[in-house]
């Protein structure tokens, strides 16, 4: 899977549209996606190594949309 290594056939797994589940080692994780982010907040996300201060508005989407 990586650097020549076989790959684990429990790795990662897409249990439904919306969730991976994974594990290496020891570490069992769960990822689940928010079908539902505005575009304003994506853009921000992929932007927020550049800016020193949230605007409050974002803040309120974050919660909103991320934080439930």
């Amino acid at each position: 899977m990586e650097m020549g290594r076989e790959p684990l056939k429990d790795a990662v797994i897409l249990t439904d549209k919306y969730t991976y589940k994974g594990t290496w080692k020891t570490r069992h994780d769960i990822w689940k996606k928010q079908p539902n982010i505005p575009e304003k907040l994506s853009k921000y996300i992929v932007d927020c190594c550049r800016m020193r201060e949230t605007p409050a508005e974002i803040q309120q989407l974050m919660k909103q949309t991320m934080f439930k």
